[in-house]
């Protein structure tokens, strides 16, 4: 029973839900609209962006499991009564998830490709796999150290937006000699949200760095709120939130 209330926890499902509508809204609402206005053919259909989608959150789940096993130590600390690896579900079950879902990840990624028209374009094949391999290696090393941790996986959260922009280029590019200024102000206003996304998550993981202060420090997690003091981490915090607010604007 534990492990079943303690599944959706694992899962992060308003997390995903967001990931999904980053890549939902900018591409129904922005992109394959301007396509269409400038009398293009847009490549993706309903089924092929709703497996890019799901890949993409698959994807994001993943990475969401990796770096609760490895935290599971400094969450013991900072979050002790909302610990579900090696608490509700042992660490064993918690790696065959992420497995399964990094191979899920792959196959989801070769459909892809071959869903794709001629000339097949092999992004899906080296998107995937390499934001796969970047969260791993975030969760195993990088998010304990300064900056570096937060930037990678702030670069992530804004490359989500871009991600139906690839498949797209060549409809793209085939647009901008009926429609230059309606493809370039809507290839634009996904960059700007892609630019915002990184923001916010960047001020995110600076501020969970603030949160979770005791548990880095006692787990030799050595974030930049703990090498320098949580006076110090404040102030890039506070200046990645006037970007925001900027942004908002």
């Amino acid at each position: 029973m534990n492990q079943l209330l303690a599944l959706p926890r694992l899962l992060r499902l308003p997390n995903l839900a967001i990931v999904f509508l980053s890549q939902w809204l900018p591409y129904w609402f922005v992109l394959r609209p301007a396509i269409l206005r400038a009398g293009g053919i847009p490549v993706l259909t309903e089924y092929s962006f709703g497996l890019i989608a799901l890949t993409t959150a698959l994807c994001s789940l993943a990475g969401y499991v990796i770096n609760d096993y490895f935290d599971r130590e400094i969450d013991a600390i900072n979050r002790p009564d909302r610990v579900v690896v090696g608490r509700h579900i042992p660490s064993g079950i918690v790696l065959l998830i992420y497995l399964g879902l990094t191979v899920l990840v792959h196959v989801l990624a070769l459909r892809i490709y071959f869903l794709l028209p001629f000339p097949r374009s092999v992004w899906p094949l080296l998107v995937f796999p390499i934001v796969s391999f970047c969260l791993f290696l975030y969760a195993w090393q990088i998010k304990c150290t300064p900056i570096m941790g937060n930037v990678l996986v702030s670069l992530l959260c804004g490359a989500v937006p871009i991600i139906p922009m690839l498949p797209e280029d060549r409809s793209l590019w085939l647009a901008t000699f009926q429609d230059p200024e309606g493809i370039h102000q809507a290839m634009g206003l996904v960059w700007l949200y892609a630019i915002f996304a990184f923001a916010t998550n960047m001020l995110r993981e600076q501020v969970k760095d603030l949160e979770d202060f005791l548990g880095d420090a006692a787990c030799g997690c050595n974030t930049l709120a703990v090498l320098k003091g949580p006076r110090f981490a404040k102030k890039p915090a506070g200046f990645i939130g006037l970007i925001v607010s900027v942004l908002i604007a």
